[in-house]
C-alpha cells in the first residue's frame, strides 16, 4: 500500500481491470472515495472526462480530502470506482494511506519524536535490531513497545505515593484524565492526556524513553530471528543449530510484559503489587 504526506493532494492512476487482471471495457464510470471507517470523503460522483473503454483512469484526491483527523498519526483513503459494462456495473478498489510528517506523538503512541528516539539510541550500546531496521519497521516498534509499556502499572502514578500531590504535572489532589469520575488512576499511564507527559517528573520521563528504545530493539531483533529469551518464554527447553544443541531448565520463565532491558530502566518506578477491596 502506497504511503502519502497527509495533507497533500494524492494523484492515483487506476488499470479499469477485473480481480484476474482482465480488461474491462467501461461504458460510464462513477467513483467515492472513504477512510478507513467508511465515513464519506468524496460523495460518489460522475469522473469528468470519462472516455468509454479507458484502459486506465486518473483520481486526483485533493489536499483537504487528505487531513487526518486529531488524535491520529495515519489513515487511509479507498477509491472505489463503479464501471457501468452493458446492463451491469462492476466495482474497481484501490487504497492507500496518508500519515502525519511526524508519525511519532508523545502522548499519543509514543514517549518520544522519531527525532527524539534516534537521540536516545545513542545512549544505549549493541542495538543491533534498532541499528540494521528500515524507517518503518522502526516506526512500528516503537508504537508496539509503547503499547507493552502501557500495561505496566506505574507506582508514581497512584494517588498519594511519593508525595504525588507535590508534583508539577497534575493539579493537587486531582487528575487530568479523559475518565475523571468514571474510574480509579491506578497507575495506569495511559490515562495521562499528552499535555502532561512534558511536566512528568525528568528522571521519569527519560526512563520511559530509554526502555522504548530498548523494547523496540528487543522487538526487532526478535522478528529478525528471535532472542533466547523469548523463545524460553514460549516454552523452549532445547535449541539445536547443527550439530550444536542448547538445553534449559523446564522452569517456567517469569514474563514481566516487557523485555528485560526495558525492565532495567523502568524497575525504579512499577508496581507488581495486588489490592484487593470490595
Amino acid at each position: 500500500m502506497e504511503m502519502y504526506l497527509a495533507g497533500t493532494a494524492v494523484r492515483n492512476v487506476i488499470a479499469i481491470t477485473d480481480s484476474f487482471d482482465n480488461p474491462i471495457t467501461a461504458d460510464s464510470l462513477e467513483y467515492d472515495v472513504v477512510d478507513q471507517s467508511g465515513a464519506s470523503i468524496v460523495a460518489r460522483t460522475a469522473l469528468p472526462g470519462f472516455v468509454p473503454g479507458s484502459a486506465s483512469v486518473t483520481i486526483d484526491v485533493p489536499a483537504d480530502a487528505n487531513q487526518i483527523d486529531p488524535g491520529l498519526t495515519r489513515a487511509t483513503r479507498r477509491i472505489t470506482l463503479y464501471c457501468a459494462v452493458g446492463g451491469n456495473t462492476v466495482s474497481i478498489r484501490s487504497l492507500y494511506a496518508i500519515e502525519a510528517s511526524d508519525i511519532l506523538v508523545m502522548g499519543v503512541n509514543s514517549f518520544q519524536s522519531y527525532d527524539q528516539a534516534e537521540l536516545t539510541a545513542l545512549d544505549i550500546p549493541n542495538l543491533t535490531g534498532w541499528d540494521a531496521a528500515l524507517y518503518k519497521d522502526k516506526i512500528a516498534a516503537m508504537v508496539e513497545a509503547r503499547a507493552r509499556m502501557c500495561m505496566l502499572n506505574y507506582s508514581l502514578l497512584k494517588a498519594n505515593f511519593w508525595a504525588q500531590d507535590s508534583l508539577n504535572y497534575v493539579p493537587e489532589g486531582a487528575y487530568i484524565t479523559p475518565y475523571a469520575g468514571l474510574f480509579s488512576f491506578s497507575g495506569d499511564i495511559t490515562f495521562l492526556p499528552a499535555s502532561a507527559f512534558l511536566q512528568l517528573p525528568v528522571r521519569f520521563l527519560k526512563a520511559l524513553q530509554l526502555a522504548q528504545i530498548a523494547e523496540a530493539n528487543d522487538i526487532l531483533g526478535t522478528s529478525t530471528g528471535g532472542s533466547i529469551l523469548q523463545k524460553r518464554i514460549e516454552g523452549l527447553v532445547e535449541d539445536s543449530i547443527g550439530e550444536s544443541k542448547q538445553v534449559f531448565a523446564r522452569g517456567k520463565v517469569m514474563n514481566l510484559g516487557v523485555s528485560r532491558p526495558a525492565m532495567r530502566y523502568l524497575a525504579p518506578f512499577v508496581s507488581f503489587s495486588l489490592k484487593t477491596s470490595r
